[in-house]
């Protein structure tokens, strides 16, 4: 499993969840250095800093799915990123399904780092390549609600954390203002 833009919240409880359920390998990209040993405590085993030229992203991408055997890229951030993990995607990339391309769900969450990107016609007629969307309706309500009873009952088992912090209702233009690193729980007892 690949998880584009794990810095975040959602981003790293992904890759939480990825190892929990099983994934063998997961790597994780970020643009936030301060936040990359978070990643690897929150299980990656490798991680991606998005900050190097564009051909070398393309290029390390595309070893990540030949060598690494990524199957789904969870996407947080949409944008330059996603493009070059698109563009990663054909040419000799590794396994290869009976049609001789390697079969890679990507799947589209968030969009971070863009609203648009551009596909390469050739990435979709020379790989293995799906393209899906997650989020409010994608998925029946009583699907998303299960998933998320389900999630909820894995928390402790799995040892899953979520950073926040808690702060009294009181301050609610405070935590407004507070950088996104950690969750904000608002409390009329804090």
């Amino acid at each position: 499993v690949l998880v584009n833009g794990a810095t975040g919240t959602s981003g790293r409880l992904a890759v939480q969840i990825a190892k929990y359920l099983g994934a063998r390998r997961v790597v994780a990209t970020g643009r936030n250095a301060s936040s990359i040993k978070m990643l690897f405590d929150a299980g990656a085993d490798v991680v991606i800093p998005l900050d190097a030229p564009h051909e070398t992203m393309i290029e390390t991408f595309r070893e990540e799915i030949a060598d690494g055997g990524v199957d789904i890229v969870l996407d947080y951030l949409w944008g330059t990123s996603a493009e070059q993990i698109i563009r990663a995607t054909w040419g000799e990339s590794g396994a290869k399904t009976s049609d001789g391309a390697r079969a890679v769900r990507f799947v589209q969450i968030g969009a971070m780092s863009g609203e648009t990107v551009a596909v390469p016609a050739m990435a979709l007629r020379s790989s293995g390549l799906e393209i899906v969307g997650s989020g409010l309706g994608s998925v029946s309500t009583e699907r998303l609600l299960g998933t998320v009873k389900a999630l909820l009952a894995a928390f402790v088992p799995a040892k899953m954390t979520v950073a926040f912090e808690t702060l009294p209702l009181r301050d609610v233009a405070r935590g407004w203002a507070m950088p996104a690193s950690k969750r904000v729980v608002f409390s009329t007892s804090a």
